[in-house]
């Protein structure tokens, strides 16, 4: 199997745990598909260096970074139907926030359990992809479980 094809299957594994925080462990796989370690570990070093995946610990448990996810999402390597509805909560997420901070003002916060009912949100698919907008520095959590939209976010909102 060649370094692309260990490639595109390491990052469909990897959404996938990301989809269900599961952990992935990377030598299993090597074993299940047969793949040559030395290969497999130049595919992950690669992909480490370029902050698309990260370890979790002791051996070869590793997960997709926020950057991993939309690198996965952007480049088709899953059917735009898998990963449609993460795309759309972020988008959904981000015009929440912006709307309760345009009716709060710019210093509140809302817990993510209320502002899923008052908006219609699956608080699953939010809990799964908060940490995303974080990373992009779109939105904050101010205390547990409590969030507000960045600037930045509100200029993609905007935008």
């Amino acid at each position: 199997m060649s370094k692309a094809q260990i490639t595109q299957k390491l990052l469909e594994e990897l959404y996938e745990s990301w989809e269900h925080n599961t952990s992935c462990f990377l030598n299993q796989i090597c074993e299940q598909e047969k793949w040559d370690k030395d290969e497999l570990q130049e595919v992950v070093k690669s992909l480490e260096d370029r902050y698309l995946i990260k370890s979790r610990g002791m051996g070869w448990n590793y997960q997709a970074t926020s950057n991993g996810v939309v690198y996965i999402e952007e480049q088709g390597i899953l059917p735009r139907e898998r990963v449609a509805p993460n795309k759309q909560i972020r988008k959904d997420i981000l015009r929440a926030l912006a709307k309760f901070r345009s009716e709060h003002g710019r210093n509140e916060r809302i817990h993510f359990r209320k502002l899923c009912a008052d908006e219609g949100l699956n608080e699953m698919l939010f809990l799964r992809n908060e940490r995303i907008l974080c990373d992009q520095g779109l939105i904050k959590t101010i205390t547990i479980g409590c969030f507000q939209i960045t600037d930045e976010g509100m200029r993609r909102v905007a935008g």
